[in-house]
């Protein structure tokens, strides 16, 4: 009678394509994993639980591809890499529906320990800029990442549509800047004359495709047993949240900022909307008038030879940023002023200021 009975739960096993051999899981960052019997591995896939085939591999019966493969768990890290601290991992962003991988992959920064108590970080690229890396399974941001996850903090790095950028499409018009934005965070259409500039429609502005992410981050139970506090149930609480960006990214994060109050927010080498006239700045209108988030709460780090910092320093002005207490200008001699807020190692506690 044992036996007929294994019989049977073997039979039923295969006939729903399931395996009862064991597999690991799924999130090894693996070169030429092999899939179960029958099946061949995706590329850098290994063998995983509950996985799904990456690239140019399909499942077999003894298991499904794990979350190394370039396709990824159905909800879990398509590839990732350990760093001291924890782990960075990327996010297929078309796991969920309606959003495009266009934009590249979200990289979200993942401390070996996370409870109640972990900070949250979200930082937005800047022009051009992508989060994480397919084809080199690589982070761009790790620098700042690897910092923050070394110190406790989720970092999660939306991937969004930062091209064509929008210097390059207000130029010296002031009104622009403002609406353009609110396209890019929010989805809210932009008035004419600025209505053809760009074309984002939910769910693929910022706000959107961040709540995508926190939500597959849930499903995938990467955010331990008692999710941080600014992520409460797979959701959003941006009041225990810290924002930022770099150049077209960190603008954005002063705009939501504005709108909606926040721990913390941070603008490395931004905003640098406005106007430079022979050396005389002209902030844009956007960054004046009422905050959600309040003076004490916002910062900024830039270099004074960034190729926008007279403006920068204007729209610091309009916000009622001191320098030295709200701002920090960096002087020491670099080859890309513009990118040392985030490139540069020597930055770390400045940077460390900024966002915590």
């Amino acid at each position: 009678m044992t036996r007929l009975r294994l019989f049977l739960v073997a039979g039923l096993l295969a006939a729903l394509g399931c395996s009862s051999a064991p597999a690991d899981d799924g999130n090894t960052n693996g070169t030429g994993g092999a899939a179960g019997a029958g099946g061949s591995a995706g590329t850098g896939g290994s063998s995983g639980s509950g996985g799904s085939a990456g690239t140019g591999g399909s499942a077999g019966t003894g298991g499904a591809a794990g979350g190394g493969g370039s396709g990824g768990a159905a909800a879990g890290c398509a590839f990732e890499q350990a760093v001291a601290g924890g782990k960075l991992c990327a996010l297929q962003p078309s796991q969920a529906a309606g959003i495009t991988d266009t934009f590249g992959y979200h990289a979200v920064g993942l401390p070996a320990a996370i409870t109640a108590t972990t900070p949250v970080y979200v930082h937005l690229v800047g022009s051009g800029g992508d989060p994480a890396k397919l084809a080199t399974k690589s982070f761009p941001n790790q620098l700042l990442m690897e910092e923050l996850v070394q110190a406790g903090v989720l970092v999660l790095v939306p991937a969004y549509d930062n091209l064509p950028t929008v210097g390059s499409l207000c130029k010296l018009d002031l009104a622009c800047y403002e609406p353009v934005r609110r396209e890019v965070i929010y989805a809210t259409p932009a008035p004419a004359p600025y209505a053809d500039m760009k074309s984002v429609t939910k769910p693929n502005d910022i706000v959107s495709r961040l709540s995508s992410l926190v939500s597959a981050l849930a499903q995938a139970k990467l955010l331990g047993a008692t999710p941080p506090a600014a992520l409460p149930g797979g959701k959003l609480d941006t009041s225990q949240l810290r924002v930022g960006g770099h150049s077209q990214g960190g603008g954005h994060a002063a705009l939501f900022a504005k709108d909606t109050k926040v721990l913390r927010v941070c603008m490395l080498s931004s905003p640098i909307d406005g106007t430079d006239t022979g050396g005389v700045g002209t902030a844009v209108p956007w960054v004046s008038g009422t905050w959600a988030t309040d003076l004490a709460a916002r910062r900024a780090l830039i270099h004074e030879k960034d190729p926008g910092f007279i403006k920068a320093k204007a729209n610091f002005d309009a916000m009622g940023l001191v320098e030295g207490t709200h701002w920090k200008r960096l002087t020491f001699a670099t080859t890309e002023a513009h990118a040392t807020t985030v490139k540069d190692a020597a930055n770390a506690a400045e940077r460390a200021a900024c966002i915590q």
